[in-house]
């Protein structure tokens, strides 16, 4: 018997019994989990049996034995020696740095610490009840937002007013000083006329008809210079949407700098000494799909958070899925 039909054995019995221990190494014990949402990728899941390894349960029951003894037709005592050289090399293999996976089970490894870490595989679902059940992705319905609803109807209701071409203006001008000029030419053709009439005119004794000679009077009607109403209500409107478009943009950019600075949760996926290494974290998670930042130095340390939130509560739901997704280690830091 080699190293997968030990490890085979394992994933079957997971199906029938919540606990399956390998004698001197440690135990592999599974628990119900119900139907879980993954927010951030619109993922559902069924309900599943989820695999954790304790590494206390050590004493041999015989259950894994047994079942290699009958299922490979070999005597318990060979059984028993199959497991204590997988045991050895599963050791040596972690001693030397190494992760250790076993098939449909899950990855055992070493952290910095020494410590012995299991990593599930969230591949295979050991709930019989839900056998034949896979995960399926929601396609979010894109809705316009309520400010792209809000400039739709005042662009379909906007009365678009024309301004006059500089050409239209030159012409009304035009009009205006030729109108201005007319009245002076008339104006003047009449005083003169009346100038002629005066000088050539029989002398008349003024006196003995008791008559008085009045300065005949001439008034001046300035011409007023008329403005285009739609012209200049179209230049207001222009201003009035500049200026509001000017306000508009810089306070979206102070929410802006107030919405950064309420992420005050960070749901924490690694740090490093390494600036370089932080940013390789940091793309991997972008790519994955998270809301990835960089949330500055932690003990002089480079941190790299999946998301940063503004409540506790949506940053421990967070980090909940992502230990049972992605890392066991994340972890959760208040800044």
């Amino acid at each position: 018997m080699n190293k997968g039909h030990i490890e085979q054995s394992i994933s079957e019995l997971l199906y029938q019994f919540d606990c399956v221990i390998i004698p001197d190494f440690g135990g592999f014990v599974t628990n119900y989990s119900g139907a879980r949402i993954q927010s951030v990728q619109n993922t559902f899941s069924p309900p599943s049996k989820r695999i954790s390894f304790n590494r206390n349960l050590t004493v041999n029951d015989g259950l894994l034995a047994n079942y290699l003894a009958n299922q490979h037709n070999v005597s318990f005592i060979e059984a028993r020696k199959a497991i204590d050289e997988f045991v050895n090399a599963t050791v040596a293999s972690l001693g030397r740095g190494e992760k250790v996976k076993l098939e449909k089970i899950g990855m055992l490894y070493l952290d910095v610490e020494k410590n012995l870490q299991f990593l599930p595989d969230y591949g295979t679902n050991y709930l019989l009840d839900t056998f034949g059940m896979s995960n399926f992705k929601a396609i979010p319905i894109e809705r316009p937002a309520l400010e792209e609803r809000i400039q739709k109807e005042i662009k379909e209701r906007l009365v678009v007013v024309k301004a006059p071409t500089e050409e239209e203006n030159k012409k009304r001008f035009g009009f205006y000083w030729a109108a201005a000029a007319s009245v002076f030419i008339f104006m003047g053709i009449g005083y003169m006329s009346y100038k002629y009439q005066i000088n050539n005119d029989s002398p008349v004794s003024y006196a003995s008809l008791g008559l008085k000679y009045a300065t005949p009077t001439y008034t001046y009607q300035p011409v007023e210079r008329v403005v285009d109403q739609d012209f200049e209500d179209d230049f207001k409107w222009k201003l009035s949407t500049e200026v509001s478009e000017k306000v508009s943009s810089n306070e979206k950019s102070k929410v802006a700098l107030l919405e950064e600075d309420e992420l005050r949760y960070h749901v924490v996926g690694g740090c490093f000494s390494s600036e370089e290494n932080a940013e390789k974290l940091y793309k991997r998670l972008q790519k994955k799909g998270y809301a990835a930042r960089m949330v500055g130095t932690f003990k002089n340390l480079h941190t790299v958070s999946y998301s940063s939130f503004k409540t506790r509560e949506e940053a421990v739901a967070m980090l909940d899925e992502v230990k049972n997704t992605e890392n066991t280690s994340a972890w959760l830091l208040e800044k």
